[in-house]
């Protein structure tokens, strides 16, 4: 959608992912806006290009899961 390639990571923390993967074993992803090395700190935040990307992705996901987009 963006032209990019994904690159899967493992970080620690915790998201209501697990919820979905201790009750019946749904596979997760956790996706959103923001650096990794900003996330937490004092001055963390993130940029609005960020925020409309991740806008972007996420509403195409949405309505490719519901068959609205090809």
């Amino acid at each position: 959608m963006l032209g990019a390639t994904p690159k899967p990571i493992i970080v620690t923390g915790a998201t209501d992912g697990r919820y979905l993967r201790a009750r019946g074993g749904i596979p997760t992803v956790v996706y959103g806006p923001g650096e990794l090395a900003l996330a937490h700190a004092y001055n963390e935040y993130v940029t609005v290009d960020d925020l409309l990307k991740t806008h972007d992705v996420m509403s195409y996901a949405v309505r490719r899961f519901f068959g609205l987009e090809k």
